[in-house]
């Protein structure tokens, strides 16, 4: 499926934790009906219950597995955002060669949609 079909379905989205909303399209390309949940639970349910689709990272699919939800590839979905989180007293050597990592640039065909 691509990012631009997303707007003819209803979409679920997790208010409070979620990555997409109906923010992340231009105003004339957003999807018409929006289902929203307050966590991530919730949202899972909704989309396995039919009441609209899901979209996720592609962490997501690896770590989440329900036998009414089936994953399928997104392509042409914006890079989603990410940060580096760290306790303040981590050890400086573990942290140093990290965000060397995080300077490659994201592969879009990573989403999926729900």
């Amino acid at each position: 499926m691509d990012w631009a079909d997303v707007q003819y379905w209803p979409l679920v989205v997790n208010t409070v934790s979620g990555t997409t909303g109906p923010w992340s399209w231009p105003v004339d390309q957003r999807p018409t009906r929006i289902v929203e949940t307050a966590n991530y639970d919730e949202w899972l349910e909704t989309v396995a219950a039919n009441r609209g689709i899901g979209i996720v990272p592609e962490v997501a699919q690896r770590r989440t597995q329900h036998p009414a939800v089936r994953f399928v590839p997104l392509t042409n979905a914006p890079p989603s955002p990410v940060s580096l989180v760290h306790t303040p007293d981590a050890q400086r050597t573990l942290i140093r060669p990290s965000p060397q990592a995080f300077h490659a640039t994201p592969d879009p065909s990573l989403a999926s949609m729900v």
